[in-house]
């Protein structure tokens, strides 16, 4: 007779079914590729496999970059972010939390044995391995003695995510007493951001250099450490061009742009777009615009990609047509955020690649930027389809083999062109 209870049956969330084939062809794939060549998703299942035996991660690596958005995001999380995603637990969680960790480590223990800094390679190089993974502002003084050999590296102070504050006369006292100093190189931390100097930071590094002077100690440089890139005090005072923003809407468009600018000014791109749609076009072209900078050598900030902020701009406005008041509000609110952006990271001019496209207006790009210019933060005013600007464009984007949009952006933009499109072929 069977037994009236039912019986209660646990079904594990993830199946644990044997994948070792699978495993083995994703190891050999990882291994004659590299992660450089294979896909994000691809790149972070492997790394599962080393956290979570016997299970498919497939699915997890997807919901992990759905959430975080990048491998770098996943890895940065929390063990408690981490474990919100289902099919990782305590164990997967604090395995992936190490990593950052163990990266850290790796490049310190590479360059601990560096006994010399000749040149501003091993310099930037010597201290990004000190300042990676800090979560807080650090200054470090590294004391080098005539021959560039480094003496003693002292920590001078610490502060909050975003600044730091220190008496220039204890930095003084600490390394005035290093045996054989001759040069000091000054390094810190910007771990949240660019790592292009602030105004204080300029100020404080001018003061620095002529308190050294007047002890007989030669100021070599000062590198900053960025989130993606270093920044050299000295090779920047030997260019004295001022910085600038650039917000860019894709790699076709910048290239004509990025050629008026360079010679000028010392450029970083802001690639800031929530209006396009969908996303698969975002990602798109943003892959664009990174693989141009990365040939020509210019770094990129990634803005956030949320289609609500677009939304807001423009609500009441989206059944307008192309080139109306809406259009005018997707300006300004991208523009603002340039703004924004080149306020907060210290840059003497903002503009925008807008202006060098047919289709868009540069006078009011121009209104927009001029409201926003602050005495400190400019707006660098430009028509950038002039002088053929855009026919330059073109020929970049043929030289480069370039994806070129066959719409503006935004899902109203994208339907206009499907219209113009079928309409034609009615013709």
């Amino acid at each position: 007779m069977e037994n009236s209870k039912e019986k209660k049956i646990k079904i594990p969330e993830v199946a644990t079914v044997n994948h070792d084939g699978h495993r083995q062809r994703l190891h050999s794939d990882i291994f004659q590729l590299g992660f450089d060549s294979s896909p994000p998703v691809k790149t972070l299942e492997y790394i599962l496999t080393l956290a979570i035996p016997r299970v498919d991660t497939n699915p997890i690596a997807h919901r992990l970059l759905e959430t975080f958005g990048s491998i770098s995001a996943v890895l940065d999380a929390s063990p408690k972010q981490l474990q919100q995603v289902r099919g990782i637990g305590p164990r997967a969680a604090q395995i992936l939390s190490l990593f950052p960790q163990f990266f850290s480590f790796y490049y310190k223990d590479k360059v601990k044995n560096t006994k010399f800094l000749l040149n501003k390679g091993q310099t930037i190089k010597y201290c990004s391995a000190m300042l990676l993974n800090k979560q807080q502002e650090e200054l470090y003084a590294i004391c080098l003695d005539k021959s560039h050999k480094v003496q003693s590296t002292i920590l001078i102070a610490q502060g909050d995510t975003t600044k730091i504050s220190f008496k220039k006369q204890d930095l003084l006292s600490k390394i005035l007493v290093v045996p054989n100093l001759h040069k000091i190189l000054l390094t810190h931390s910007h771990p949240n951001s660019t790592p292009y100097p602030s105004a204080e930071d300029k100020e404080a590094t001018e003061e620095i250099k002529r308190l050294l002077s007047y002890c007989g100690v030669e100021f070599y440089d000062h590198i900053i450490v960025g989130l993606t890139h270093s920044y050299s005090y000295q090779e920047c005072m030997k260019t004295s061009k001022p910085t600038l923003l650039l917000h860019s809407c894709c790699g076709p468009c910048s290239s004509s742009v990025l050629e008026k600018l360079l010679p000028e000014f010392n450029v970083t791109v802001f690639y800031y777009n929530p209006n396009i749609f969908p996303k698969t076009e975002y990602k798109k072209r943003l892959s664009e615009q990174k693989n141009y900078l990365k040939t020509i050598g210019i770094n990129l900030i990634e803005g956030s990609f949320n289609p609500n902020e677009f939304f807001d701009a423009i609500k009441g406005q989206e059944n307008l047509p192309e080139k109306s008041i809406r259009c005018y509000n997707c300006y300004y609110f991208r523009l603002k955020k340039t703004c924004e952006f080149a306020q907060n990271l210290g840059f003497d001019y903002f503009t925008t690649t807008l202006s060098v496209s047919p289709h868009k207006n540069a006078d009011w790009l121009n209104e927009i930027g001029k409201s926003l210019s602050t005495p400190t933060t400019k707006f660098l005013p430009a028509n950038f389809k002039k002088q053929n600007g855009y026919l330059r464009s073109l020929q970049l984007s043929k030289e480069h083999g370039f994806y070129r949009q066959e719409y503006c952006g935004c899902e109203m933009s994208m339907r206009a062109n499907l219209n113009k499109v079928e309409n034609l072929k009615k013709i």
